[in-house]
């Protein structure tokens, strides 16, 4: 189940880590991973609640 999606993922990731992760410091990559999960959480936050149908 989702065998695809989880190896579409995975090769995101891969170029992620090769393109960004790499160059960056350890510090500066966990920095960076708070930041975007910051964003993402507020974002949920944020999206207006869909009526119950």
């Amino acid at each position: 189940m989702f065998e695809k999606e989880i190896a579409a993922y995975e090769q995101l990731r891969t170029v992620y880590q090769q393109e960004i992760g790499d160059k960056l410091s350890s510090e500066q990559y966990t920095e960076r991973n708070q930041v975007l999960f910051s964003a993402y959480t507020l974002s949920l936050e944020l999206t207006p609640k869909r009526p119950n149908a």
